[in-house]
């Protein structure tokens, strides 16, 4: 049932996930036609170990323990692949970094963790980013939300300011681009406040990333997760450091 339920929510993690919709549909209904077999089996031997006596003696008691022995441990195994199953896919999901716009904080083949549940876009985080709409030939990237809805946002001397703190090195016309949602093409650099419900991200290699100098603004909800562990390589494990480049 806890499965079953979990269907509802598949959509929010899209291709991030490891499977497909209709493989996990299978899944499900196999848990459950496996959970409802073990269950069948294991009630029918108890009622006719039961039934089958006049009265209850040591040794059905002792058979009654024992079947109830072996249907625990079928339904702990049970209840711990489908929790383990939906932490991956709607908690934590294993990613693997593929390209150089990270450098040098994710290298290629990196393996990391994304959460997911409850997520509120932060300035400074790596985050996984839908690259539907954003990008021609790729589902999903890595970068570093720089700036968030409410934050001030400007140019001078050839880079861009974020709440009065330097970020990065860009032209006049990256600048542009980046404050400027270009599914629409409304441009809030006279505001120079980022609007609800959208992000700047920039990669931390500044100058080989595609990122918000060419794709624009970002909207939150295309923001699939936090990057909040690195799981190899080993001598990398651990938090990613969160600070500008």
């Amino acid at each position: 049932v806890f499965l079953i339920l979990s269907l509802l929510f598949f959509s929010k993690i899209d291709h991030l996930s490891f499977i497909s919709e209709e493989f996990y549909l299978i899944l499900v209904l196999s848990f459950l036609a496996v959970s409802l077999i073990i269950s069948i089996v294991f009630f029918t031997l108890y009622i006719y170990n039961i039934n089958k006596n006049e009265f209850v003696s040591f040794n059905s008691l002792k058979k009654t323990f024992h079947f109830y022995q072996v249907f625990d441990i079928l339904s702990f195994i049970s209840i711990f692949l489908t929790v383990f199953l939906w932490i991956l896919l709607f908690i934590i999901t294993p990613v693997e970094v593929s390209g150089s716009s990270m450098e040098n904080t994710f290298y290629e083949d990196d393996k990391i963790l994304v959460w997911h549940i409850g997520y509120e876009p932060t300035r400074n985080d790596v985050v996984i980013i839908d690259g539907e709409g954003y990008y021609s030939n790729i589902p999903f990237v890595i970068k570093r939300i720089v700036a968030t809805a409410g934050d001030s946002i400007a140019y001078g001397d050839g880079a861009l300011i974020v709440n009065g703190k330097l970020v990065a090195y860009v032209t006049y016309e990256e600048f542009k681009i980046m404050v400027t949602n270009l599914s629409t093409g409304e441009s809030f650099e006279a505001d120079g406040v980022i609007p609800e419900g959208y992000s700047i991200v920039l990669g931390d290699n500044r100058t080989n990333s595609q990122d918000s100098k060419s794709i624009g603004l970002v909207k939150d909800e295309d923001i699939l997760g936090l990057v909040f562990f690195r799981i190899y390589p080993f001598e990398s494990i651990g938090i990613p450091v969160k600070n500008y480049k």
